[in-house]
């Protein structure tokens, strides 16, 4: 997303006639005290969407391509802007920069350039409506598309207390991964290595993740297996991410790890605990 620094950013974008997009807005100049509406719905529009840069003082033709530099009075402009953007709706939006360009020639007029992030709080309303942005402008959102923002605002989720996405939970797959190696006489043979990879499959972080597994051990002259052998993970993980990953090697031989469980444990979002058993086949 380009954002204009200085006048010849500015220039440029004339000299270009660039076009107006639903991230890219220009305004021939910021309406006097008082009529702060439009300026509400501008901001909102554009955090409710993509995000996106508002330029004022820059004039358009009727194709929505920037035509001229028109300079204004900007004493005060970027302090007004953001007052608004605290104040005019539902709740505060945060503005990225708010920078004055000022003229060359007449220091007190000058341009506004206002970078808009898209918000983690949307959708936001002005005056009941929740507004949105497109490339011919703004537009009231529908029900289905406030809906759809506020299924995916984390904002809204924590406020509300409500989870997001599918929650995590620490996962166990076991790989054989072969690999080749020359013996004492100088032939290749295959082996394999055995790994326990566990992973949080969720789409929602999860806490203190940790596991423990139980094998009933063997032995080739043995017809009944001996008691189960216990192994807890010494180092639980305070934080394991959506798609995080731990690979463990296991050195047990395959005949000896057949019958083996693996039990993970962790905290989701909410701090309540659970567990899962997994069987594990090589």
């Amino acid at each position: 997303m380009f954002i204009p620094e200085n006048l010849e950013d500015l220039r440029r974008i004339v000299e270009q006639r660039l076009e107006e997009t639903s991230q890219l807005e220009f305004k021939r100049q910021l309406l006097e005290l008082g009529k702060n509406d439009d300026l509400a719905r501008d901001l909102a529009a554009m955090a409710n969407t993509e995000g996106g840069v508002i330029i004022y003082g820059i004039e358009q033709d009727s194709t929505g391509r920037a035509r001229d530099l028109r300079p204004f009075a900007v004493s005060g402009a970027a302090e007004r802007v953001t007052l608004v953007a605290q104040n005019a709706l539902d709740e505060a939006l945060a503005l990225g920069e708010v920078r004055s360009i000022v003229s060359e020639d007449q220091r007190d007029l000058g341009f506004l350039v206002v970078e808009v992030p898209r918000s983690g709080r949307a959708p936001h309303f002005h005056q009941g409506t929740a507004w949105g942005r497109t490339s011919r402008g703004n537009a009231p959102l529908t029900r289905r598309r406030v809906g759809e923002l506020l299924a995916r605002s984390p904002g809204f989720a924590e406020e509300f207390g409500l989870m997001v996405g599918r929650p995590g939970r620490v996962l166990v797959k076991p790989v054989r991964e072969p690999y080749q190696e020359t013996d004492s006489r100088g032939r290749l043979t295959t082996r394999s290595r055995y790994y326990l990879i566990f992973e949080n499959d969720g789409e929602t972080e999860v806490l203190d993740a940790a596991w423990e597994w139980a094998t009933p051990w063997a032995t080739p002259n043995e017809t009944e297996s001996m008691l189960p052998s216990v192994i807890e993970d010494p180092f639980p993980l305070e934080l394991l991410q959506p798609g995080a990953q731990v690979r463990l090697q296991f050195f047990r031989s395959m005949r000896e790890a057949s019958n083996m469980k693996v039990r993970t444990r962790w905290r989701d979002k909410n701090g309540k605990e659970q567990e899962q058993t997994w069987p594990i086949t090589w």
